[in-house]
């Protein structure tokens, strides 16, 4: 059985491994990618000094940026619980722009358009489908290297289990004052066995956006079944209620639907509104990022009404909640994102060092020549 999964093992891990590697690596730069972003562009994200003053109400603010932008309306505005931070608004005719708004002045600090080409995203096509085109072999590539990365870990882990309890303490053990061979044998054997967990979720739950339907398909049945009818995905539901943003007349009252929502929802941590509905997050650090409470508003008054709570909606929204959060680490706050890119990292040197151990093994089986 042991010779069995070994030749498994190895079959899958060299063709296998390079793109592993590839997807790790990126996947461990894109852990902190916020982050970087708001050490890279502090402008963008934070008002440039303590604020004195309370911020200017919504209703003024959008009036003068719509002013400054030539008459372009608001379409939505993402409020933070944060003092210090910018707002965030979009226009109807800013496509992808992104407008980061100082509260205080009205000023705009920043229009940030979404690009394919900025860093990140590079990083990001990268990790998806190794830069290749969107539905493209790359995507596919990624998509069955993951899969096969699940079958590694399996492999590996019964590789690994010690056939005695005098192997179990050299099986726990890197031993760096041994031979350089020994040394990246315990690298491979011994790391691998530690990060075989954490591995395991950063693979399993990225095969839920792979492009192997069946994955996504299972999980979505389970979650259906367990409730009885299949729900539609949550940015859908949300679209049901109020007029289609293309539709929806100027709305005159961000500050009203400001006000009652943070009468209703005084923990938010952010607060996004659109002329018909608004989101209400709860994500600050712990617990899914998809948390938050849904609400339609009032065109004609501003007045919100709850449409759904994140307690009530459907186990399948959850679940693909918690897939997303438990795959880019975010459930933790700052440690949970520190270990999994962390996991991430050291788990793209596997392959590495599974190359090394399998050309040495080639090396000692040649024959001499001379």
């Amino acid at each position: 059985m042991r010779k069995l999964f070994g030749k498994l093992h190895l079959y899958l891990g060299i063709p296998l491994g390079i793109f592993i590697t590839i997807v790790c690596l990126s996947g461990a730069i894109l852990v902190f990618r916020e982050e970087i972003r708001e050490l890279t562009h502090p402008e963008r994200y934070f008002v440039p000094s303590s604020p004195q003053t309370e911020a200017l109400p919504l209703d003024d603010l959008v009036q003068r940026v719509e002013r400054e932008l030539g008459g372009d309306p608001v379409t939505s505005i993402t409020i933070p619980r944060d003092p210090q931070r910018t707002l965030q608004m979009r226009t109807k005719g800013g496509g992808r722009t992104t407008l980061y708004i100082n509260p205080y002045t009205a000023e705009i600090q920043e229009m940030a358009e979404r690009s394919s080409s900025d860093f990140f995203s590079q990083v990001m096509a990268l990790h998806r489908r190794l830069l290749g085109e969107r539905g493209g072999i790359g995507r596919e590539i990624v998509g069955y290297s993951t899969l096969g990365l699940v079958l590694l870990l399996i492999t590996g882990l019964v590789l690994w289990f010690p056939r005695s309890k005098r192997q179990l303490k050299a099986s726990l053990t890197i031993k760096t004052s041994a031979s350089r061979q020994r040394l990246w044998r315990d690298l491979h054997n011994v790391l691998g066995f530690y990060l075989t967990l954490g591995l395991l979720v950063l693979a399993l739950t990225g095969l839920y956006y792979s492009p192997i339907q069946w994955v996504r398909e299972g999980i979505n049945s389970l979650t259906a079944s367990s409730e009885g009818e299949t729900h539609p995905r949550q940015g859908e539901r949300r679209r049901t209620h109020g007029q289609p943003p293309s539709e929806t007349p100027h709305f005159e009252h961000w500050q009203r639907a400001l006000d009652q929502l943070r009468e209703l929802e005084p923990k938010a941590a952010k607060i996004t509104l659109e002329p018909s509905e608004a989101s209400v997050s709860h994500y600050d650090g712990w617990g899914t990022t998809r948390a938050s409470n849904e609400y339609a508003i009032d065109p004609q008054t501003g007045l919100a009404t709850l449409v759904q709570r994140y307690s009530d909606q459907p186990l399948q929204a959850k679940v693909r909640g918690w897939i997303y959060t438990l795959h880019v680490g975010a459930w933790g706050g700052i440690w949970s994102k520190l270990l999994t890119c962390a996991i991430a990292l050291l788990g793209s040197s596997l392959p590495i060092t599974g190359y090394y151990l399998f050309v040495i093994k080639r090396k000692r089986r040649k024959p001499s020549t001379r």
